[in-house]
Formats: structure tokens, C-alpha cells, sequence
């Protein structure tokens, strides 16, 4: 007898979703990926990102920064969990995902970096809210800064080297 296929999860089932045990967990593309810890390094760079952008918006409210929030891509059934998103959204209290970021940092690592760049990385770029995208190595704090312009309509993507003062 054949084994049923493995059926996708929707976004909805996904946020309900309790495995039962404290493993954190990303939908990539309808599927729960168990995320591995985050190494000292990443936890001490994300911890200094956030309170550097929430220092900065403190006169731009509602905009808060988050520590891993749930990014959600409405359009379809992926969810990812990034180190630092400032959102223009007010805050929700019980809200387990944000919808509308207008940055997205990620902090590479060596056994996450290929799923970043390859199929995260793309899927931000499509997201109408999101106005820059930085990616960070966290052992070397090499960061790529990746800002979308907007003249007269047309939207593009740069990526020209920036220092970024960390």
C-alpha cells in the first residue's frame, strides 16, 4: 500500500501547529522546517540590531522593531521568521505574525545562508511593503544593504557596498 502524500500546511494551520516540544519552526513553502538555535554570535547581533532601529524609531510610531517576527506572505503559504523587522503596522496585541515590514534583516548563517539567498531573498523582494533588505554575516558582520528605489512607478533594487556601523 502507498503512503499518503504529505500534505501542505496552510498559514493558518501553521500558526495553530504545536509539535509538542520547544523546536522553533519556519514554513517554507507549505512545509514546517525545524530551525536549528542561533549560535552566540547571531543572538548578540540581532540583540544590538533591534535596539539600534527601536532607538531610531522611537519618533515614528507606530513603527516598531522586532526580534523574530513571523513574516507572512499573504499571496501564498509561506511564513519566515527573520531577526529584525521594522513594520509600520500598529501593534497588535496576540498578533503571531507580521504582514507589511518595511525592512527585513537577515542574519546568515553557514547551515541557513543557501535558503536566505536563494529562496527567501526573492520571495522579500516581491513584498510591495518592504523598502530595504540587509543580510548579515554574523561571524564576519560583512552586511549587504539592498534598497528599493521608486521613480515614477518603477521600483529596482540596489546593492551598492554600504558601512554599517553595527
Amino acid at each position: 500500500m502507498a503512503e499518503p502524500a504529505i500534505r501542505r500546511m496552510t498559514l493558518e494551520e501553521f500558526l495553530r501547529w504545536d509539535d509538542g516540544t520547544d523546536t522553533r519552526y519556519e514554513l517554507l513553502d507549505g512545509f514546517p522546517v525545524a530551525m536549528a538555535p542561533p549560535a552566540e554570535a547571531h543572538r548578540i547581533l540581532a540583540v544590538r540590531l533591534v535596539s539600534r532601529i527601536e532607538a531610531k524609531l522611537t519618533d515614528r510610531r507606530p513603527c516598531n522593531a522586532e526580534i523574530e517576527p513571523g513574516v507572512v506572505r499573504l499571496d501564498r503559504a509561506d511564513s519566515y521568521y527573520v531577526p529584525t523587522s521594522p513594520s509600520l503596522e500598529p501593534n497588535e496585541p496576540g498578533r503571531q505574525a507580521m504582514v507589511d515590514p518595511i525592512l527585513i534583516v537577515e542574519i546568515l548563517s553557514p547551515s541557513t545562508e543557501r535558503t536566505d539567498r536563494r529562496l527567501k531573498f526573492p520571495a522579500y523582494q516581491t513584498m510591495e511593503s518592504v523598502r530595504e533588505i540587509m543580510l548579515i554575516d554574523a561571524d564576519s558582520h560583512h552586511a549587504e544593504l539592498y534598497r528599493r528605489e521608486t521613480i515614477i512607478g518603477e521600483s529596482s533594487s540596489s546593492a551598492a557596498p554600504r558601512r554599517v556601523s553595527l
